[in-house]
C-alpha cells in the first residue's frame, strides 16, 4: 500500500483569469461595505470619543508615572540603607 500523488492540474486560459476576477470582486465588495454598510460616527461623536481616549491616556500615564516614582524612591531608600 503506497501513497498516491496526483499530478498538478493544468490551468487553461479561462481559469487563469478567475484569480484576477476574485481580486476585483473582493475590492468592489469591500468598497461597497465601507460606503453603504458601515455606520460612521458623526462629528460630535468623534470629538466625544477622542476626548475620552485623550483623558484616559493622560490618567493612565499619570498612574504609571506615580508608580515609577514610588518604586524608584523605595529602591533608593533600600540602597541607602546598605551604604
Amino acid at each position: 500500500m503506497g501513497v498516491r500523488i496526483s499530478l498538478p492540474v493544468q490551468e487553461t486560459g479561462e481559469e487563469k483569469g478567475k484569480g484576477m476576477n476574485k481580486i476585483v470582486s473582493y475590492l468592489q465588495e469591500s468598497y461597497h461595505e465601507l460606503v453603504n454598510k458601515v455606520s460612521w460616527p458623526s462629528w460630535e461623536e468623534l470629538q466625544s470619543s477622542t476626548m475620552v481616549v485623550l483623558l484616559s491616556t493622560i490618567i493612565v500615564t499619570l498612574i504609571v508615572w506615580m508608580m515609577d516614582l514610588g518604586g524608584s524612591k523605595i529602591l533608593e531608600f533600600y540602597y541607602n540603607m546598605f551604604k
